[in-house]
């Protein structure tokens, strides 16, 4: 008896469990913005999309501007070429900048923007670089804004 009683006890909190995360799923997957990348300089475009993924921001990414809800635009550059004694003294500027901003598909508004660098303060050379760092702090950036502002006023 007292096995049954603890089997079905734990029964209970394993689908009550199983069918909470489902529901949350399924909530959260209906209120995602569908949102098209453009492309931009340097390849940063897709740097910011495997980052994305990565990172699990709440968008739907889709492939052209006519499904999305939210259009991201913007540039990249080299500021600086690497030289030699860069590597072996280190450097305190940027040498790859980026910036964002994502538009409302319909009313085309401004609803966020962004811009960053890859230069560490504390690690110089020897933490990475380039543009893939400036995707993961523009991503980041994003993705806090979504969960903190965007996704709430929905």
């Amino acid at each position: 008896m007292k096995y049954h009683l603890i089997f079905l006890l734990s029964l209970c909190v394993a689908l009550t469990a199983c069918g909470g995360a489902s529901r949350q799923y399924t909530g959260i997957r209906k209120q995602l913005p569908n949102m098209y990348i453009d492309t931009m300089e340097k390849g940063l475009n897709t740097f910011i999309m495997a980052e994305m993924i990565k990172r699990k921001v709440p968008v739907q990414l889709v492939t052209s501007d006519s499904l999305a809800e939210l259009i991201m635009t913007g540039y990249s550059e080299e500021v600086e070429k690497q030289r030699w004694y860069h590597t072996v003294f280190g450097s305190n500027k940027d040498k790859n900048i980026g910036g964002v901003s994502v538009l409302s598909s319909d009313s085309k508004a401004i609803i966020w923007a962004s811009e960053a660098g890859d230069r560490s303060i504390w690690w110089g050379n020897l933490r990475r670089g380039g543009m893939r760092k400036v995707a993961e702090r523009i991503t980041k950036n994003f993705k806090k804004f979504l969960e903190d502002d965007y996704l709430k006023r929905r």
